[in-house]
């Protein structure tokens, strides 16, 4: 992401998105400020008895879910109009993961599978999982060193640590509203350097 730069908080709408495609870390900073809000109360209000660290965490997944999405966004209605049904979908997955775990079942740990590498799945149980595990953590660990430093730090307290993007935040000395793009672009360029394009 480059240095520019988002002065006035009146920018309009279509300005804003076009300058978060641009890459503009400060632009995604106001775009996060603007809707946090709103996100926050519409996961707060489907009652689903979640708790506040847990409506603060799909406000920050569906701020994830924007920044895969932006670019897809076709613009045919208002932003609040697609960042309503993110924040849907997302109360949705929550939802029924609260209740699997309500009925005694369990919920996979974090992980990076963001990154949609093409690795051995950990749930399938087989004699030769325990190498396979040991291959796979490796294969991330290579293209976590291959990363700049400050890419590398926020993957590894996102998924190594689990730290919540507040924490993140506060740790790198950086604005909420970037942590969301900053993992974003990391997964993206973690992929890139894992999965190279077929030349």
């Amino acid at each position: 992401m480059n240095g520019k730069s988002v002065c006035k908080e009146d920018i309009s709408e279509q300005e804003l998105i076009q300058r978060c495609l641009d890459g503009c870390e400060d632009a995604w900073t106001l775009l996060y400020e603007r809707f946090y809000n709103y996100i926050f109360h519409i996961v707060k209000g489907k009652n689903y008895r979640f708790t506040l660290e847990d409506t603060e965490d799909i406000t920050h997944e569906v701020f994830m879910d924007l920044v895969k999405g932006l670019p897809n966004f076709q613009r045919k209605s208002i932003l609040k109009t697609y960042i309503y049904t993110l924040t849907l979908n997302r109360v949705r997955q929550h939802y029924r993961k609260f209740l699997t775990i309500k009925r005694g079942g369990s919920v996979e740990k974090m992980s990076l599978e963001d990154v949609e590498l093409d690795v051995p799945d950990p749930r399938i149980q087989n004699p030769e999982d325990e190498v396979l595990e040991r291959q796979e953590e490796t294969y991330v660990r290579n293209g976590l060193e291959q990363l700049p430093v400050h890419l590398r730090d926020v993957i590894e307290l996102r998924y190594s640590k689990g730290f919540k993007y507040r924490e993140i935040a506060m740790e790198l000395g950086i604005p909420e509203g970037s942590v969301g793009a900053l993992i974003q672009k990391a997964l993206i360029e973690m992929k890139r350097i894992l999965v190279p394009e077929p030349t």
